[in-house]
């Protein structure tokens, strides 16, 4: 009886351990414009956005609708996204500076509005701070609801390239190309 117990245990054991947890590709094929995948973010509404090299994807769990340069997005190659403490969204694109989008239109900043650069790599919202950090490849730019202030990052042989961007107590950390990290801190417990 025991030997039995012991077969069928090990058995089931066996096939729980062979078995893949279900999943779902998305892919050109499917709803996306690209099957080059530069981020993924879930909003506060519980909608998933796609960056692609093709556009911004919202899928609601059931339909795609994409975002591009034929229907009022100014870049089609999106590299990252975030949401800011009014549900706007942050895109940053490659070649065009960053994109905020309030769910009816689209405003576009760049370096003619006093962002570092237009290639975007990072965009972090911090919640503590009420600011927008944008990680360009040629520096660190935070927006402070009105206007952007330029970080003054020391350069190394690749340039002041932003990489990520990431909040612990009161510092933001930024990292570089070189894997360099500068530490932003406050100055008299005020914000930037």
């Amino acid at each position: 009886m025991y030997k039995y117990l012991i077969i069928i245990s090990l058995f089931l054991t066996i096939s729980l351990w062979s078995q893949r947890p279900p999943y779902m590709e998305f892919n050109v094929d499917n709803g996306l414009p690209s099957n080059t995948v530069r981020c993924v973010f879930k909003d506060s509404k519980g909608l998933i956005w796609i960056g692609t090299q093709s556009g911004l994807v919202r899928y609601d769990g059931k339909n795609f609708f994409v975002f591009d340069e034929s229907n009022g997005l100014v870049a089609n190659e999106v590299w990252s996204i975030i949401e800011d403490g009014f549900g706007n969204l942050w895109l940053g694109t490659y070649g065009k500076g960053v994109v905020k989008y309030n769910g009816k239109s689209f405003t576009n900043y760049n370096t003619s509005n006093g962002l570092a650069g237009n290639k975007i790599r990072r965009v972090y919202y911090s919640k503590k701070k009420d600011r927008v950090f944008i990680g360009t490849e040629n520096g660190l730019s935070i927006y402070n609801g009105f206007s952007f202030q330029n970080s003054g990052m020391i350069p190394n042989k690749y340039g002041t390239m932003v990489m990520d961007i990431t909040e612990w107590n009161d510092s933001i950390y930024v990292t570089n190309y070189d894997f360099k990290m500068a530490v932003l801190t406050t100055k008299n417990n005020k914000p930037y």
